[in-house]
């Protein structure tokens, strides 16, 4: 977690703004107290009949959680819906970079109405942390401009009844 927050930290900042006691990451996972194979395996061979039972499983990585944190505490009880906001899109931003560093790979980058609420500096911020992609798709809702996010490779494709245009 280490890694990733040296990584996360300073692009949240950058990208919220914060002072120098910038937020952190914090994960918390569902499988808290297993450390190797043998032991998660035990484990979700314990959990198997309740979880089909269930339907579902019920832990694992899309169980875990992960929370900010700035001096010393958890930051969402304080932060605003804008700044929660902002540190979700700087932890996405950092995944993506994180992820390329690691793997060497470039991501595809899936942008769903992500600029709508940011004002022009904030989504300028936004943009220009990004890593190098191999391709983003960004959605805009029909009254919102895109015309700046625009580049000589961007392809505009409008929904209309159904399909596309462009």
């Amino acid at each position: 977690m280490r890694d990733f927050d040296a990584v996360f930290s300073p692009l949240c900042q950058e990208i919220t703004g914060l002072a120098e006691d910038g937020v952190r990451v914090s994960y918390r996972p569902s499988w808290d107290g297993l450390h190797d194979v043998g032991e998660v395996t035990a484990h979700l061979a314990a959990q198997r009949e309740r979880d089909r039972r269930v339907g579902m499983t019920g832990s694992g990585p899309h169980r875990d959680a992960c929370s900010y944190v700035r001096g010393g505490r958890d930051y969402a009880p304080y932060a605003s819906t804008g700044q929660l906001r902002l540190c979700a899109l700087s932890l996405r931003v950092a995944q993506a970079r994180f992820l390329a560093a690691r793997t060497g790979r470039r991501p595809v980058l899936l942008l769903d109405d992500v600029l709508l609420e940011l004002d022009p500096g904030r989504k300028r911020a936004f943009i220009a942390r990004f890593p190098p992609y191999e391709q983003a798709f960004f959605t805009f809702l029909p009254d919102e401009s895109w015309q700046s996010y625009a580049t000589g490779e961007t392809l505009v494709l409008t929904v209309e009844q159904g399909g596309f245009r462009r």
